[in-house]
């Protein structure tokens, strides 16, 4: 092997060793300054390798490849953190969900029984020391307010006031009414990341044939 050779392979050896010196400096010291970190450690490593120094250009070169091999080292853990965790996550809120449902159902059973013994003995409710009362209570939900109600209702308004007696003309002055409407909303929106699972392709059993008889 030629002395060039050897030469550039020396170079390149000890060109690594900084940059994984580098590496794990800035992992140790991730909220100290970054370029403190990288000149500290290229110093350093050109002192302990005991071979030529590191010139200018040199020093440069190699603080510029080691941020960059941090900052993809320092990504991909990040990255396999974030799915370990949205795994977690994920793992916990099923749980949870299936819990919740159990405990819901319980609930509902219960609740039953309790209103037929109240309804039975023509009580509104029950009191328990320390815990206060149940009570009986009839309550009413509504559905929700939907973009033709919404248009319906204007028509309906227009019309039953005469304030316009054409019928298509009531439908577009309330179609853009809901629009004004839609527009005067206030929006707002957020940057976030979104993980999508990859579907495994499904796999069609060949179906057989029938058999042909012939005539």
């Amino acid at each position: 092997m030629s002395n060039i050779k050897k030469e550039k392979i020396n170079k390149q050896k000890k060109k690594n060793k900084v940059i994984e010196t580098i590496i794990e400096s800035e992992s140790e010291n991730e909220n100290e300054s970054g370029n403190e970190s990288v000149n500290e450690s290229v110093n350093e490593s050109g002192n302990e390798s005991g071979n030529e120094s590191v010139n200018e250009s040199e020093k440069q070169s190699i603080q510029e490849e080691a941020k960059e091999a941090y900052m993809k080292t320092d990504f991909m853990e990040k990255i396999i953190k974030y799915i370990k965790t949205d795994d977690l996550m994920r793992q916990e809120a099923l749980n949870h969900k299936e819990k919740i449902a159990t405990l819901k159902e319980q609930k509902s059973d219960l609740e039953q029984f309790i209103l037929k013994y109240l309804t039975s003995m023509e009580e509104d409710q029950i009191n328990i020391e320390g815990s206060g009362k149940i009570k009986k209570y009839e309550s009413t939900t509504r559905s929700s307010i939907t973009k033709d109600m919404i248009k319906e209702s204007i028509c309906e308004q227009l019309n039953k006031t005469n304030l316009i007696k054409d019928k298509k003309k009531a439908r577009i002055l309330a179609e853009h009414t809901y629009d004004i409407m839609e527009n005067k909303r206030e929006k707002k929106t957020k940057v976030c990341l979104k993980r999508i699972k990859e579907r495994k392709p499904t796999v069609r059993k060949p179906t057989a044939k029938k058999p042909t008889t012939k005539k």
